[in-house]
């Protein structure tokens, strides 16, 4: 078996390979502490059994992350590393087809139990996202989130190419006429 790391945090992927290899120690370990790292184990085309990765490690290249989902997301099982517990990013990155969400602060025990879920085909996310699932997202929501916009600010735009005015689209979306405006400049 072989499993890909990406991590920015070199004692963080450490320790995780220590319990990936508690696991099963005949498992075979990839690691990756850049952007451009996990890129190139990933283009390599090797039949990595799961990838675990952190978003954060590529926090200044939203696009290279919304890439490495599109282009590798039906090869790889990933299992996102998560730094924060905010419900809205997991649920969209398993409608992404992202089989499993830990958080970063999980056990070991949490993630045995993610490697052993994704391994067998099922999706894991732990227990810290379970609550308030919204299990579907529209293929709208699904597009906005890739290209950075916000469900409310689709509305405002969708209202401003109807021609109303900010006034009215303020009045309408009940928000403040300066809201709308940052809305637009986004």
């Amino acid at each position: 078996m072989v499993v890909l790391i990406g991590d920015e945090q070199t004692l963080y992927v450490e320790a995780l390979s220590r319990i990936i290899i508690d696991l099963a120690s005949s498992m075979k370990i990839d690691k990756a502490c850049t952007f451009e790292q996990m890129q190139s184990h990933l283009q390599t085309g090797k039949p990595f059994d799961l990838v675990f990765f952190d978003p954060s490690l590529c926090a200044d290249n939203e696009w290279g992350r919304q890439k490495i989902f599109d282009t590798y997301g039906q090869r790889y099982r990933f299992i996102i590393l998560a730094t924060s517990k905010d419900m809205e990013p997991c649920q969209m990155a398993l409608q992404l087809g992202v089989k499993g969400y830990i958080h970063k602060s999980s056990d070991a025990t949490i993630v045995m139990q993610a490697i052993q879920t994704v391994l067998q085909g099922d999706i894991y996310y732990s227990s810290e996202y379970q609550a308030k699932p919204k299990t579907i997202y529209t293929e709208k929501e699904i597009l906005l989130a890739k290209i950075g916009v916000s469900t409310r600010q689709f509305h405002t735009l969708q209202l401003m190419d109807k021609g109303f005015s900010n006034k009215e689209i303020a009045r309408e979306l009940g928000i403040t006429e300066s809201t709308v405006k940052t809305h637009v400049a986004n």
